[in-house]
């Protein structure tokens, strides 16, 4: 997929590649705005 500008916008298709992209601080402040569905489909990493 391609973001504005035509540079990429997925770096990777990696089980928990997420860990190596994004800070402790912005996988806290995604899990924080969308814990209900996340726990809904069993998204919730153990710790977070």
């Amino acid at each position: 997929m391609l973001a504005k500008g035509g540079g990429r916008f997925f770096r990777g298709g990696r089980i928990d590649g997420w860990r190596d992209e994004l800070t402790s601080g912005q996988a806290r402040a995604i899990i924080e705005v969308n814990r209900e569905q996340m726990q809904r489909f069993g998204y919730v990493p153990k710790g977070l």
